[in-house]
Parts: C-alpha cells; sequence; structure tokens
C-alpha cells in the first residue's frame, strides 16, 4: 500500500470518526440547545397557591413537583411569589422531541423557600430544527425578600430538561440557570 493510499485511509477513518462523535452528541447526548430568555416574578392576590400546594401534598395535584412538606401561613398571598425562567430550546436532532419539561434536581441549600414547580410541559412535537419556549416556573415563599434576593435563590437551583423522542427513548439534559438572573419587573396581579 502506497503512502497516499494510507494517509487517505487515515483521512478517510478521521472524518468518519468525527461523523460518528457529532452524531452521538447531537442525536443522543444533547439533541436539545438552549438559551436564556428572560425573566418575570409574579405575585398574585388570589388564594390558589395555597389550594394548589395542600393539594399537592394529598397527592391530589399531579401538574407540579412538590419541592417542601413544611406547613405555611397562606393567609397573606402577598407573600408567595411564582418565579419564571423562560429558555429558548431548539431540537438539534433528526427525530421530533416531545413532552419537554423541566425537573428540579437540588434546591440549593433553600428549602424552606420553595413550595412547588408547577409544570409547564410543552406537550407538542417539537420538529427537528424547531425552537420553542420552555418555562420554569417555581412558587416561592418570599416574605421578608427582596427580588435580587429571590433571584439568587432561584440561581442556585439545579434543574434539568426532560423530553420523550422515538425509538431512543426519554432524555435529558441539565440546564444551569443564568448566574447573572434578574427580575427587571415584579408583576402583582390584583
Amino acid at each position: 500500500m502506497s503512502t497516499r493510499r494510507k494517509v487517505t485511509a487515515a483521512m478517510g477513518a478521521v472524518i468518519a470518526l468525527a461523523g460518528v462523535i457529532a452524531l452521538y452528541v447531537t442525536q443522543v447526548r444533547s439533541p436539545l440547545w438552549y438559551t436564556f430568555d428572560e425573566a418575570k416574578i409574579y405575585t398574585y392576590t388570589d388564594p390558589g397557591t395555597g389550594e394548589t400546594y395542600s393539594g399537592a401534598r394529598a397527592g391530589l395535584v399531579s401538574d407540579v413537583q412538590l419541592l417542601s412538606e413544611a406547613d405555611f401561613d397562606f393567609s397573606d398571598p402577598l407573600d408567595y411569589a411564582n418565579a419564571l425562567v423562560f429558555f429558548e430550546v431548539r431540537n438539534t436532532s433528526v427525530f421530533p422531541v416531545n413532552n419537554i419539561e423541566f425537573f428540579v434536581l437540588d434546591l440549593g441549600g433553600a428549602q424552606g423557600r420553595f413550595l412547588y414547580k408547577q409544570d409547564a410541559i410543552v406537550p407538542v412535537k417539537v420538529d427537528p430544527g424547531r425552537t420553542v419556549i420552555v418555562r420554569l416556573d417555581l412558587t416561592m415563599y418570599v416574605k421578608g425578600l427582596s427580588d435580587s434576593q429571590i433571584a439568587d435563590l432561584v440561581k442556585k437551583v439545579t434543574v434539568e430538561l426532560q423530553f420523550d423522542r422515538p425509538l431512543l427513548g426519554g432524555g435529558h439534559v441539565p440546564i444551569p440557570v443564568p448566574s447573572d438572573l434578574e427580575f427587571p419587573e415584579h408583576i402583582y396581579d390584583a
């Protein structure tokens, strides 16, 4: 075998290996790419937070991830807020992705402040190359905290995106909450 053929064979092998690695990364390991979009904080004056929390503790509400078992006083709804963090998520896989949702893995030491994560599932099929907005929705006990302090607590939370795909089954991608997270406005819904 001549030197030229050996070089060509080696180059072909390198290109094939690079292709296999690229396919593994984009199809199996990290089929979703994400960027931070925006963050909002809402305080509602209705008693819904207490009802949802009590229902979740009793096992009657299935669309929340319970993050606390503590007893809270819900007499003042202004003591609670929903911290919303939005991400643009792009499907880089050649397969559609279904049921994209956040799952909280760790609260970063702030267990007494987080009540639950409301499911905000993207139930539709996200086709290859398509971008969708996915929301992390955390309900918090915020009495005595400034918006800056709330943002500091949310930054410590460890989350991942979970999703389903045909042929390859379920998957998950860790998503860091931005370290420079800020809430530009606190919205009070009367």
